[in-house]
């Protein structure tokens, strides 16, 4: 069960690797960068909701 688990688990890594790289490729710079902006606020207002 485990090595399934481990299976899965590096399958989807280098999936999403892939998948970034591709995007990343498609995508220019700046936009990227907005991307990962907008992602890192996501993660901020997800993180100050569940705080209290």
């Amino acid at each position: 069960m485990q090595l399934v688990d481990k299976i899965l688990k590096i399958n989807f890594l280098f999936v999403t690797d892939l998948f970034l790289s591709l995007f990343i490729k498609d995508l220019q710079r700046d936009s990227f960068h907005l991307f990962v902006i907008l992602c890192f606020q996501v993660k901020a207002s997800c993180s100050s909701t569940t705080s209290y």
